[in-house]
C-alpha cells in the first residue's frame, strides 16, 4: 500500500511540474521603447495587452517591461497627442508612434462631395488613414 502511495504522489508531482513548464515555453520576454517618428523618446506611455489583463507604463527614458506573455496577444499603445497603434508582441520593440492631426480628422470624416483645404506644413496622416471606395480619395 505504502509502494501504491509513493508512486501516485511522484507521478503527481512529474505532471504538476511537467504542466508549468509547458505554460512557460509558449511565453516571451517582451521590453523595448517608443519614440515620437522623428527619433525622441516618449515617456508615460501606456502599453496594455489585448487579451490578458497586464498594462505598463513607459518611464522617463522611453523604456517598458511587460514581461513574460503570450506570443499570440496583440499589444495596445496609447498617449495622449499621438495615434493608437496595436504591434504583434516580441522581444526587444523599438515602437515609433504618430502625432496625431487635425486635418486627417478632417479627411476621415470628410463626406462624400466635401472639400479639404491642407494648409502647409508637415502633417502625419500615415497609417491611420481610412480610404475606401466610396470618399474618392486614392
Amino acid at each position: 500500500m505504502l509502494f501504491i502511495i509513493k508512486i501516485f504522489f511522484s507521478f503527481l508531482f512529474c505532471s504538476l511540474f511537467g504542466i508549468s513548464n509547458a505554460y512557460a515555453v509558449n511565453k516571451i520576454s517582451v521590453f523595448g521603447t517608443i519614440e515620437h517618428i522623428e527619433g525622441g523618446l516618449l515617456p508615460d506611455a501606456l502599453i496594455t495587452l489585448k487579451n490578458q489583463n497586464k498594462s505598463a507604463v513607459t518611464n522617463r527614458f522611453g523604456e517598458f517591461d511587460l514581461g513574460k506573455i503570450f506570443p499570440n496577444d496583440t499589444i495596445v499603445v496609447a498617449l495622449k497627442g499621438f495615434q493608437e497603434n496595436k504591434f504583434l508582441p516580441s522581444s526587444n520593440m523599438k515602437i515609433k508612434l504618430y502625432p496625431k492631426s487635425l486635418i486627417q480628422d478632417q479627411i476621415n470624416n470628410a463626406r462624400n462631395g466635401d472639400t479639404v483645404i491642407i494648409p502647409p506644413g508637415i502633417h502625419y496622416i500615415y497609417p491611420d488613414f481610412d480610404v475606401d471606395s466610396t470618399t474618392g480619395v486614392s
